[in-house]
């Protein structure tokens, strides 16, 4: 059994944790719910993949609609085009008007939307099924050039909700909720054994108080339609990117964050203009389930050749689809051929994983003893972002290593990630001495 962890009493910074972890929690805070209490699971994608005793993706499922008929407020939101269309197979979805050559990938496609379907079917019977859909936006004032320009049309056929999220907020007004790069599938929900294909690393942070309630506005569209970003700040920023809606040609707001932690020179403001001096960022890791490309690529390059800062980017497995089948290899095959060219010493440091990584995260350290800590739902692909605007969950954590107890949440954070396999030793030792400050 994953161990539940308290989140540190010290700071008031969103506790990290490994998808089974969130899975204990949320399992656990289910039984505790009573009658008018608000659960809820936010997903792009839906599937059982599993035999139900065997199943996550259906202990979660029985615990909530458990908690339905015990008087709870209890919703899935999915996202119902994408789960109407998309079968998940092993680590994969694929669209069902794909033909399959494989008799057993189409076995299994067929078995898994079955199972997938029949639970829908459930949860529509207990009135808990949300199937939503992106915002979308008319093009107003913008102009024509400018609206077709940014692919905005495309946008809106081709985006989802991207978000990932749960919450528990009880009549009491204490709300807690997590923020995920896990789907609902058994194969997000579950890590990889060694011996199956089935299993990805993923991960949660969990907040409390007024940040959990932000999170259940943002996946509830509580939030106004008419905006295209939604951020809360009280010590940790979160943003909810609502993607098509507002000005469709802006870059999308957590890519914008992760830009300026990568070059703090690119913000349009200056917090103390009596200590304007930008920070310079002295290691970098990306992690994220595809290669960087487009504008950020340029940024984590700029920073390894003219800051002189150490730049990560893991690669997926050799076997991993994402590395060998089309279109993913493709992109990533992009990526190794620009890396090909950098000077030797000088570029970005592309080791490979172990094990498949649906991570989505950007991790910054500064030459002043501080970090950034980008954690969501965004995969960081810029060229995917200009064609499809997906709605997104983020929070950025900023960390102080002059405070012991963020030092501390910001060593216990990196510990996690490299028990993950998402880090080498050698880089997790790196960004721990760039925080703490040996005394």
């Amino acid at each position: 059994m994953a161990e539940i962890t308290d989140s540190h009493p010290e700071t008031n910074l969103p506790l990290p944790m490994k998808s089974e972890q969130f899975v204990e929690e949320f399992l656990a805070k289910i039984s505790e719910t009573q009658y008018g209490d608000e659960i809820g699971i936010a997903t792009m994608q839906l599937e059982t993949q599993v035999v139900a005793d065997d199943s996550l993706v259906c202990d979660v499922l029985i615990a909530m609609i458990e908690a339905k008929k015990r008087g709870a407020d209890a919703r899935v939101i999915v996202d119902h085009r994408y789960v109407s269309n998309m079968t998940r197979i092993g680590n994969r979805d694929y669209p069902d008007w794909l033909p399959i050559v494989s008799p057993s990938k189409r076995a299994e496609r067929t078995a898994n939307k079955g199972r997938t379907a029949t639970w829908l079917t459930t949860l529509r019977e207990n009135e808990m099924l949300v199937e939503a859909l992106p915002h979308t936006a008319e093009r107003g004032y913008v102009p024509r050039l400018r609206h077709m320009g940014s692919f905005h049309p495309a946008q809106r056929v081709f985006a989802t909700r991207h978000m990932k999220a749960a919450y528990i907020a009880n009549t009491g007004g204490d709300s807690t909720a997590w923020i995920n790069s896990a789907n609902m599938t058994d194969s997000d929900l579950r890590r990889p054994d060694g011996v199956s294909k089935l299993g990805m690393n993923n991960l949660s942070l969990r907040l409390d108080g007024k940040a959990a309630a932000f999170v259940v506005k943002a996946v509830n569209n509580d939030f106004s339609r008419g905006a295209g970003l939604h951020t809360y700040s009280d010590g940790v920023m979160l943003v909810h990117d609502v993607g098509n809606s507002g000005e469709p040609a802006r870059l999308p707001r957590i890519l914008t964050e992760a830009l300026e932690a990568i070059d703090p020179t690119r913000s349009n403001v200056i917090i103390d203009p009596n200590d304007c001096e930008p920070q310079v960022p002295k290691t970098i890791v990306l992690l994220s389930q595809y290669t960087p490309d487009g504008l950020l690529y340029k940024a984590l390059e700029s920073a390894a050749t003219t800051k002189n800062a150490a730049v990560y980017a893991p690669l997926q497995p050799a076997d991993d689809y994402r590395e060998v089948s089309f279109p993913y290899n493709a992109h990533s095959m992009a990526f190794r051929i620009r890396a090909a060219k950098q000077q030797p010493g000088k570029g970005i440091v592309s080791p490979r994983r172990e094990m498949p990584s649906h991570v989505k995260g950007l991790i910054v350290t500064y030459d002043d003893a501080t970090a950034k800590l980008i954690i969501g739902t965004d995969n960081f692909v810029t060229h995917l972002q200009k064609v499809v605007r997906n709605e997104e969950l983020a929070a950025v954590i900023s960390v102080n290593g002059k405070d012991r107890a963020e030092a501390a949440y910001f060593c216990s954070f990196i510990g996690l990630l490299f028990d993950m396999g998402e880090l080498t030793e050698s880089v997790k030792d790196r960004l721990i001495d760039d925080v703490v400050i040996q005394s």
